[in-house]
């Protein structure tokens, strides 16, 4: 099934809008503690973000290499394929760890229930739905993030309408992050790092004249989204503090908004670990196709069920800033093989 640019935009933006985007831990952590600069590193950070998505896919569809070490290394170094996708598959994992963490938190909130009973009601869902593959993961998407990015924008104005101004302080006390720069360049490569494995399989499904306005679309919903969370974090004192901050703020405006945006909260988080789910598969079973994915799939459902009781905002602290570091190795090499292959350096034949 061919994707257009909308159904692309929704698919490339849903690769980033996990618990931590969308929820406000994450854009504050890398953005938020930075004052005012927070702004224009995040500005920047989706610029590249765009770039390398459309590098990304056109890479792809050139080579017709998808699985994600070989995207980024190529064929002549398997040793550093190996490592590359050793290093994917376990960041790959703990982005759903940190969804399963999310999750468990939100159900708690709403409904109660206690954190691991939570993480294993969250797990099952996504092990169901993650029997759907690549087409289930799309659907997700294109029903969750156009519905959350206008839920965030009203959530916003009306902030700022009722007279409130975001505080812009610099309180960055993490130090794998370093400056403001430093900040957004290693939430661009964790994030790039990390979709690699969910945009290669998709990357024959669009046609070459939709791929920039179509991911152009997608950053610019993540641009907005982001600066609506971040706004919304920094006019709400206190909202950083929680586990997930914009829930905290849409509770002040009554449990109908708390309910609905926990609902759109929980979608977000839902697509991510699917994707994350059903990228790890592919890859794998290319790698070794006598592993069956209802097998693997359930095993990492497991797995994420049980490291999720860590907590949410100490895995994002931890995680993200060490797989940006991992990343950014990576997205030097895709943007060397790019422009290799722009200058007709090596063929095709890699097919």
């Amino acid at each position: 099934m061919k994707m257009n640019e909308i159904s692309l935009a929704f698919t490339f933006a849903g690769c980033f809008l996990g618990a931590g985007y969308v929820s406000g831990q994450e854009i504050f952590q890398f953005f938020g503690t930075f004052g005012n600069k927070g702004i224009l590193g995040l500005c920047i950070a989706i610029l590249i973000i765009i770039l390398f998505g459309v590098f990304l896919i056109r890479l792809t569809k050139a080579t017709g290499v998808k699985e994600m070490d070989r995207i980024v290394a190529g064929d002549r170094l398997p040793k550093l394929n190996i490592i590359i996708g050793f290093i994917e598959t376990f960041f790959m994992f703990g982005i759903f760890v940190i969804m399963t963490a999310g999750a468990s938190a939100l159900i708690n909130e709403l409904l109660g229930i206690s954190p691991w009973i939570s993480s294993v009601l969250f797990c099952s869902l996504v092990l169901c739905l993650s029997f759907f593959g690549t087409e289930g993961m799309i659907t997700v998407f294109s029903t969750f993030v156009p519905v959350l990015s206008v839920a965030l924008i009203i959530m916003c104005g009306s902030e700022i309408f009722s007279g409130k101004e975001p505080v812009f302080v610099y309180t960055n006390t993490n130090p794998l992050l370093g400056g403001w720069f430093v900040s957004a360049l290693i939430f661009t490569a964790y994030n790039i790092f990390t979709s690699i494995g969910i945009i290669t399989p998709i990357a024959d499904r669009i046609e070459d004249k939709k791929v920039l306005r179509g991911i152009a679309l997608g950053g610019i919903f993540l641009l907005v989204i982001a600066l609506s969370v971040l706004f919304l974090t920094l006019m709400n004192s206190g909202a950083e503090k929680t586990e997930l901050p914009v829930l905290t703020v849409a509770n002040g405006y009554g449990i109908g908004m708390k309910t609905a945006f926990a609902i759109l909260l929980l979608g977000a988080m839902l697509g991510t670990s699917l994707s994350c789910t059903v990228a790890v598969t592919k890859f794998l079973t290319l790698k070794s196709p006598k592993l069956k994915g209802y097998f693997l799939n359930t095993i990492m459902c497991i797995c994420a069920g049980f490291f999720s009781l860590l907590g949410f905002g100490k895995l994002i602290s931890i995680v993200y800033p060490i797989c940006g570091y991992f990343g950014a190795v990576a997205i030097i090499l895709i943007f060397i093989r790019y422009f290799k292959m722009k200058k007709g350096f090596y063929e095709t034949s890699e097919k």
